[in-house]
């Protein structure tokens, strides 16, 4: 595992014009302001555009790519989701009950 791996994730929800383009310039600003692209999902667009969720990892202030993103003419609305810690990220029980010279 290198330090990349390592980095905090952020998950964003966005309303895009139904535009050709828009995700790809979505997705392109994301990268090119140092937000590696982890996940990303865009649904049918309807009558309010195009819906899209992603998900990025960087040590960058996920407020700085929100801010930024909502300057983009395709973006209609970001909202910056809370952070929820999957189960499988907790140690287990045993692990955190184990003196801290112990542990691996």
């Amino acid at each position: 595992m290198n330090s990349r791996d390592k980095l905090p994730t952020h998950d964003l929800r966005l309303q895009l014009r139904d535009r050709e383009g828009a995700v790809l310039r979505t997705i392109g600003l994301m990268e090119r302001r140092g937000f590696r692209l982890l996940s990303c999902t865009v649904d049918e667009a309807d009558a309010e555009g195009q819906a899209m969720e992603a998900r990025v990892a960087s040590d960058r202030d996920p407020a700085l790519l929100q801010r930024q993103l909502e300057r983009l003419h395709d973006v209609l609305r970001v909202r910056l989701m809370p952070h929820t810690v999957p189960a499988t990220e907790f140690p287990s029980d045993a692990r955190a009950s184990r003196p801290i010279d112990e542990r691996p």
